[in-house]
């Protein structure tokens, strides 16, 4: 229970009473009162439902195994991902997960990097309970005691599944306006020949008329060829 010091400060404690019984009395004649300040320990308390909820609550997917790889824990987000249930993943190891599609040597460098005592970080390419690939972005890191000795590893892991196929489709997008562009160059310029050529007619047609006679209605015809190309088709 809470209570409140002199000074204003609140402290937790707990109370534990043992009746006092004198030989050949059958009720108890007086009682013992023993308190203990579990102040401190009620702040530990706290402090670990906090780390919990956030874990559980963690958009990431959880994974804590012991030193020999075995499954201990695993968040909600890890069942939402990978389709697979606590109670069916407890005990196993996350070889479960491998989809057989990632190559060797990044396995060997992520344990090359936990055995040094370093934390990894990379993507693995695993299945979820149905059999669906996904790749996953993965963050391991060693737990260690009080002697700096690994007891646990934590991996925190997301579903890059729907950001990898979008990025493959905006490269792939931007090589094919690549491949497009001399396509597009050359249609314009073949365009821009196509039209030249009978503009070259019709201008050397007028030429010629203006050096023969200088009938009117030729003058005419010519004068208006003469003027700018965006006046001639009126």
């Amino acid at each position: 229970m809470g209570i409140q010091r002199p000074d204003g400060t609140k402290v937790w404690i707990s109370a534990e009473a043992n009746a006092i019984f004198t030989p050949g009395q059958p009720k108890p004649v007086g009682a013992v009162t023993t308190f203990l300040d579990v102040t401190a320990r009620r702040r530990s308390d706290l402090e670990l439902r906090k780390l919990m909820q956030a874990v559980e609550q963690s958009p990431a997917g959880c994974m804590i195994t012991n030193e020999r790889r075995e499954i201990e824990y695993v968040n909600p987000c890890f069942e939402r991902i990978t389709g697979w249930k606590a109670e069916e993943v407890l005990g196993r190891t996350p070889r479960m997960l491998a989809s057989g599609q990632t190559p060797a040597d990044t396995y060997r460098d992520m344990w090359e990097a936990l055995g040094r005592g370093e934390r990894w970080q990379g993507e693995l390419l695993n299945h979820r309970r149905n059999g669906e690939t996904f790749r996953s972005r993965l963050t391991v890191f060693p737990l260690k005691d009080s002697h700096h000795r690994t007891t646990h590893y934590v991996g925190l892991f997301e579903d890059v599944t729907e950001e990898h196929r979008r990025s493959r489709e905006l490269v792939r997008a931007r090589e094919e306006a690549l491949a497009a562009a001399p396509a597009k160059n050359e249609f314009l310029q073949n365009m821009s020949h196509e039209l030249r050529t009978p503009m070259n007619g019709i201008l050397g047609m007028a030429e010629l008329l203006q050096q023969s006679d200088r009938r009117p209605r030729s003058a005419r015809i010519s004068s208006r060829c003469d003027r700018p190309p965006t006046r001639c088709s009126r």
